[in-house]
């Protein structure tokens, strides 16, 4: 299982150096701003949210992995939500990943229930590769080491809300670094957009239709899914990721915590890596008023 492994993560090393795209991660919209800096702020508290995602969910320690930190916070003086995002990528044995991003929001109020945010991001990366490995299945073969190299780059997005409903767009990785390190690395610029609607279906339940469409790579993305609300206190839900996977979710409130679980099936050409397990907690710190 692990030649396995370390063949595909060896074929598809190539590819990811020269067009690494951010994960796509199916709780995405508990914390949007590792994705879009015009959610930073986005509700009147402070923010923090932990994430982890295991993905090829039948190879073990071998799979790759993804860990996250997101803190925001609203200053209401200034109009302003800043943030940071912290994220770890382990794609497979070779490669390793590590994001820092600042980001900042302007909120423009355009009414009682409108607001249109406008956040840049600014990301500092470095990114590793670890050939020595190669060697778990061919110690004959000589290697160069271990390559690492740090660049910055940006991100910049827009976001609608008005009432109940959310649209957002964000045009990420933009501007490429030319510090020496790893071979034909470049960041793949991104495109986001996302949009939710939150409909009360009676009493105490609601309910929420999304979609979501990501271009990366010369790669199209596109996702759709409906949560249900309980008492805002519980919520489930499903979506489905063209050709690639079923996403199943599922968390609920309580006080200042929230904590989720989706599982995600992989389909079609994917079918046989197994599923992706993703577990979630925030912590949402009222202002003192």
């Amino acid at each position: 299982m692990k030649k396995i492994v370390l063949i595909l993560t060896v074929l598809f090393s190539g590819i990811s150096l020269y067009g690494q795209s951010d994960a796509i991660l199916t709780q995405q919209w508990l914390s949007r701003i590792n994705c879009n800096p015009a959610a930073t702020g986005n509700t009147n508290d402070l923010n923090i949210f932990l994430l982890h995602r295991t993905q090829w969910s039948g190879f073990d320690d071998d799979a790759p992995q993804t860990s996250m930190l997101n803190a925001t916070n609203y200053f209401e003086k200034i109009n302003s939500g800043v943030g940071v995002s912290l994220s770890y990528d382990k794609e497979g044995q070779l490669n390793t990943n590590l994001n820092a991003k600042i980001a900042y929001a302007y909120h423009l109020k355009l009414g009682n229930q409108t607001l249109l945010s406008l956040g840049l991001g600014v990301n500092l990366q470095d990114r590793a590769i670890d050939w020595n490995k190669v060697k778990m299945v061919h110690p004959e073969l000589e290697v160069v080491g271990k390559e690492s190299k740090t660049g910055i780059d940006f991100d910049f997005g827009l976001e609608f809300n008005v009432s109940r409903f959310t649209l957002g767009a964000s045009w990420n990785r933009i501007g490429k670094s030319s510090i020496n390190g790893l071979n034909n690395f470049k960041n793949g610029q991104q495109l986001y957009t996302y949009a939710r609607y939150r409909i009360t279906a009676c009493e105490g339940v609601d309910i929420a239709p999304t979609v979501s469409y990501v271009y990366a790579n010369h790669m199209d993305v596109w996702e759709a899914g409906l949560t249900a609300f309980l008492l805002d206190k519980f919520w489930a839900g499903a979506a489905y990721r063209h050709d690639v996977a079923l996403a199943f979710m599922a968390g609920f409130e309580f006080n200042m915590f929230r904590v989720g679980y989706a599982y995600d099936h992989y389909i079609k050409a994917a079918s046989d890596l197994g599923g992706t397990h993703e577990i979630m907690l925030s912590v949402k710190i009222p202002h003192k008023r």
